[in-house]
């Protein structure tokens, strides 16, 4: 834990993600399939570690890949959830998706 929240402190520099859908805002929530988000946002830019400024919960339908999570890789396959807190470093580090 104390080598993760050291690596925390130094990552700066990282592109922060907000919440952002107007007509979602009030719910706070918003149910997105990856190949809907890939047609959101350019397909390097998740690759990129970023800090979320909100909750993220990513269920894993198909497929298998790996998501990175303050530094720390966790392998998916169907069937996993993985729940990220608002504050954390995350990024797509893997993906077998098309």
């Amino acid at each position: 834990m104390v080598e993760i929240a050291q690596n925390r402190q130094s990552r700066t520099n990282l592109r922060k993600t907000r919440f952002d859908n107007k007509r979602l805002d009030a719910a706070g929530v918003e149910l997105l399939t990856l190949s809907e988000l890939y047609a959101r946002v350019p397909a390097r830019l998740l690759l990129e570690t970023e800090r979320v400024e909100f909750f993220l919960i990513l269920v894993t339908t198909g497929g298998c890949g790996e998501h990175l999570i303050d530094l720390v890789r966790f392998p998916l396959q169907t069937g996993d959830v993985v729940f990220c807190a608002a504050g954390t470093d995350s990024a797509v580090a893997r993906t077998g998706w098309p």
